[in-house]
């Protein structure tokens, strides 16, 4: 009889997880219902885990749910079923498991909480990325939107490798993702989806501030750093909502109490400054730089109230890899759990009860790259030397290549498996974006050799960053060097300026370690190198703005002929093409 651990997370980007023995398989429901953020119950993740696993009746499943309901055994409550605060949950479906397999659920408790989960992730993949790493020279700091209870913020010592807390804040008033959230919606974003975009919008901020109004934008951003999201110990959310997964109530109030906190500070800008009438851009300008100091004010705040030396870290806010670039230059030591989302979380329920776990990579979805439809969009590839060769000349000759091959990435990162690859130029990042109707405000992420990391970055900061730097989830610093014209020809496309100081750069980069020896896109990047002196390339996501990362060969050709579409319509000159690897 099999058993398999099933890690399931609720809410936007919904997924499941799937480990039996040493195999691990997983998937986001976005991907397979190809619904953008989808926060629906992850039923065709695990649908399609039970096939690959090839469960039968009988079998046994350890059912994981990673969640933030205020009641702990909702799966108990009968009457919760018709309620639509549990609308995240399909009461249904697992009680059509329970009826096949031997199903054991396990949700989280008042002595284990949302944030723990995150805490124990973060240890998992800290370990799994340097095993004879001393897990209680570490600290944990956990950001997301909210957990169970309100918790919005909790931080870590680690004692005997096991998370102890010693703080946490609550309050989705104090919440540093509900800020991040709320204000997208406040910019005429969209909530869940945008929030990325801030970093674009940012580092334009001197194009609509004198430095004495950015001035006062960045002593606003501290003081109410300091009045909103404080750096202690909060317990004013002890009590639960009967029969809610979150006080919705309050949690709208807080959408508005934040909207209102952002016009508060437009104004005070707009008067300070005699600025009036600016445009949706410059507000976003505004706005995202303010915020961003908040969070970078806050983390520091931490450290160092703390002493913090070496720190792991973990929850949504975290995909923020700017924020990860000023942690890691006031530490000696960072790890950034690349699922920083709730998607990551129920592995930490799992590595709580087996430490042993070991998170390899994140190439955890199992696709058939085979038509089902008949289309000459792809070309096809089975030999690495060929697909090679081709790759080589089509880059090189300034080309837009889209990529899909093998296993899926997990999580919300092109991993070069679901990849468009180009020279790292920015007249290329302009094209990339025009072809998938994206907008333009960010720069792209490079993906490099790790022997080619010190050409770009400072051995200094890039050696106190442990596993994360696989996963574009950290910024570093560019090197003197990257300030040369022929440089900034030749890699701008990678390069993003800091807002205060346009003449620094950062990157987010992908290091391709040896751990990927037979992927090709080693041996491309080796390829490159040694013929012609290329030491990066472009790596962003295939897919086309508003859909899902593509899963199947069918999504890719859909999303290339979209981009065709958009070539044609652009009147674009530069060639695109679309390369299945089988």
């Amino acid at each position: 009889m099999k058993e398999l651990n099933l890690l399931v997370s609720l809410g936007h980007n919904s997924s499941a997880i799937g480990i039996l023995n040493d195999e691990v398989i997983g998937y986001e429901e976005e991907r397979l219902n190809r619904e953008k953020s989808s926060s629906k119950f992850p039923s065709l993740s695990i649908d399609k885990l039970l096939s690959d696993f090839d469960l039968i009746e009988g079998d046994s499943i350890n059912f994981h749910v990673g969640h933030w309901f205020d009641h702990f055994d909702f799966h108990e409550k009968e009457h919760l079923k018709e309620s639509s605060n549990f609308r995240h949950y399909d009461f249904d479906y697992v009680s059509s498991l329970r009826k096949k397999y031997s199903l054991s659920l396990f949700t989280l408790s008042e002595e284990f909480t949302h944030h723990d989960s995150h805490a124990y992730s973060a240890l998992c993949f800290l370990k799994s990325n340097k095993e004879d790493v001393k897990l209680d020279d570490y600290h944990v700091l956990i950001v997301d939107g909210y957990g169970n209870r309100e918790e919005v913020v909790s931080l870590y010592n680690v004692e005997d490798e096991i998370p102890i807390n010693i703080m946490k804040v609550k309050g989705y008033e104090h919440s540093l993702g509900s800020l991040y959230q709320f204000a997208t919606s406040f910019c005429g974003m969209k909530e869940n989806e945008d929030e990325y975009k801030f970093l674009g919008y940012e580092s334009h901020i001197q194009k609509y501030l004198t430095p004495e109004g950015i001035e006062l934008l960045i002593e606003r951003a501290y003081d109410d750093c300091r009045k909103f999201y404080p750096v202690e110990l909060t317990d004013n959310s002890s009590d639960p909502v009967v029969d809610s997964e979150i006080n919705f109530k309050k949690f709208s109030e807080t959408r508005n109490l934040i909207h209102d906190r952002l016009l508060d500070v437009l104004n005070f800008i707009y008067n300070s400054t005699k600025k009036h009438n600016v445009d949706e851009f410059a507000k976003r300008c505004i706005i995202g730089f303010y915020i961003q100091n908040v969070l970078e004010t806050y983390c520091k705040f931490i450290l160092e109230k703390y002493s913090i030396k070496n720190i792991c870290v973990s929850g949504g806010v975290f995909y923020n890899v700017k924020l990860n670039n000023t942690i890691l230059n006031n530490v000696d030591s960072l790890c950034v759990m690349p699922l920083a989302g709730d998607q990551g979380s129920t592995l930490g329920m799992y590595y709580r009860q087996n430490d042993k776990f070991r998170l390899n990579d994140l190439f955890l979805g199992k696709r058939n790259l085979m038509r089902s439809k008949e289309s000459d969009s792809a070309l096809y590839f089975e030999n690495d030397e060929n697909l090679i060769d081709f790759l080589e000349e089509a880059i090189m000759n300034g080309e837009i290549v889209n990529v899909i091959s093998g296993p899926m990435e997990y999580g919300p990162r092109a991993l070069c498996n679901t990849t468009t690859l180009a020279l790292p130029r920015s007249d290329l990042v302009a094209t990339i974006n025009e072809i998938n109707g994206r907008n333009t405000v960010m720069p792209m992420a490079p993906i490099m050799l790790e022997e080619n990391l010190d050409f770009f970055f400072d051995k200094k900061q890039f050696e106190k960053v442990v596993g994360s730097l696989k996963y574009m989830i950290v910024t570093l610093d560019y090197k003197e060097n990257m300030k040369h014209p022929n440089a900034l020809r030749d890699y701008r496309g990678v390069m993003h300026n800091y807002p205060l100081n346009p003449d620094e750069y950062s990157g987010r980069p992908q290091v391709i370690t040896g751990e990927m020896n037979d992927h090709y896109v080693r041996k491309l990047l080796a390829r490159l190198d040694e013929r012609h002196q290329v030491k990066a390339l472009i790596n962003t996501s295939f897919n086309v703005h508003g859909r899902p990362i593509c899963y199947s060969l069918d999504d890719a050709i859909g999303d290339y002929e979209e981009q065709m579409r958009f070539v044609k319509e652009k009147q674009i000159e530069t060639p695109v093409s679309l390369v299945c690897v089988t």
